[in-house]
């Protein structure tokens, strides 16, 4: 007997919650990616994935345009390696954290900031 997903209500909450669909799946007790997939083509008009990726880049876009350090967004976004993170911020908005960063601050950020420099 197959289990059914209860139709998700609080797609924004589990997207803050959730970084992966692993993490979606465990929250909203789904047994398949499948699952939740369905729902979110139906809700969204695109995978899971691809709306989860989108969420996380709107979240990064916040941190950064909040004046939060890369690295701590790197981090709050689950990512292991700092490396890691720009690449994905780069290839999902054109711009690497910093640039973005540059371009809403209007101003230069040194590129190795030290700490009590």
């Amino acid at each position: 007997m197959t289990k059914h997903l209860k139709p998700i209500q609080d797609w924004n909450a589990l997207a803050e919650s959730a970084n992966s669909i692993a993490q979606m799946k465990a929250s909203t007790g789904a047994t398949s990616a499948r699952q939740i997939r369905r729902q979110s083509i139906d809700r969204f008009g695109k995978p899971t994935l691809e709306w989860l990726t989108a969420k996380k880049i709107e979240k990064a876009q916040r941190m950064l345009r909040d004046g939060e350090q890369i690295k701590n967004v790197s981090s709050a976004l689950e990512f292991k390696y700092l490396p890691n993170f720009n690449r994905f911020f780069a290839k999902h908005t054109g711009l690497a954290p910093r640039a973005f960063q540059r371009r809403i601050f209007k101003q230069k950020i040194p590129l190795n900031r030290r700490a009590g420099r």
